[in-house]
């Protein structure tokens, strides 16, 4: 490992994907997760050039509803990032067991993951995973992770030709034979929907917001920030919200002696 980090204890493996292993980890008696490339692929140039495309992507990401890189090595003999750790119950886990969160806290908590998507967006990037099975906790507040899960964003259209690992979660859109692409607008409203269809258990007071954030047809969700800001606070969701009456059409006064 390098010298930045020589004090990094290494602790038991915790998962594995198609480049990486993650491994518990202390650092001066702190918890983290420690994100490295694959022993069996140390010697692959392409599973090195995917994992430093995953570092250049996350590295530099500060938002506090991601999850933060506090280190990263690129040198040999494997490159390695140091992570808040991703232990304990998913946000979908703690809400199953627990039950739904109150009110305030889901709405909170909705509009954390729509400001973290749009700090995203400003970087030109999207999450390809935001759902409630990833969510994870850290020092009290819930954070996404971001493993292998930041993409250009205009590369979210290419998820369509891939396996959905979070099918329950993903609009109807993702089908690869739905006509509509995948795009980062309508992605963004059904992942903030979703968050708070599950963690406010289907009250009253948000079913509104999550019909228009969670509409079927892609074209129909809230588009742009105003726009979802507006439907996560329960704006234009009753039976005559969002309509207004027709503006009257002035009629021309006829002239005495005029016709037509």
């Amino acid at each position: 490992m390098a010298t930045d980090g020589s004090s990094i204890q290494i602790g038991a493996l915790l998962r594995q994907d198609a480049t990486g292993a993650w491994h518990q980890a202390t650092l001066a008696g702190r918890p983290y997760t420690l994100r490295i490339l694959r022993p069996d692929l140390a010697d692959s140039e392409e599973a090195r050039l995917v994992f430093e495309q995953e570092l250049r992507r996350i590295e530099r990401l500060q938002h506090p509803a991601l999850l933060r890189v506090h280190r990263v090595g690129r040198g040999a003999p494997r490159p390695w990032l140091l992570t808040d750790p991703i232990e304990g119950p998913t946000l979908h886990d703690a809400v199953s067991e627990g039950g739904p969160l109150a009110l305030a806290e889901a709405r909170a908590l909705a509009g954390s993951l729509h400001a973290a998507l749009r700090y995203l967006d400003g970087r030109r990037q999207v999450h390809a995973a935001p759902w409630p099975t990833q969510f994870v906790q850290v020092e009290g507040r819930w954070v996404l992770p971001t493993f292998r899960a930041i993409r250009a964003r205009d590369g979210l259209k290419n998820l369509k030709r891939r396996t959905n690992a979070h099918e329950a979660w993903t609009p109807p859109e993702h089908a690869p034979d739905h006509p509509a692409r995948l795009a980062p607008e309508p992605w963004i409203a059904w992942a903030v929907g979703t968050l708070l269809r599950v963690t406010a258990g289907e009250a009253p007071e948000v079913m509104g917001a999550v019909e228009r954030l969670c509409d079927p047809d892609p074209a129909r969700r809230p588009h742009g920030e105003r726009a979802v800001t507006a439907a996560l606070a329960g704006e234009g969701t009753g039976p005559a919200a969002g309509s207004r009456p027709a503006a009257p059409v002035p009629q021309r006064k006829r002239r005495p002696g005029r016709r037509g």
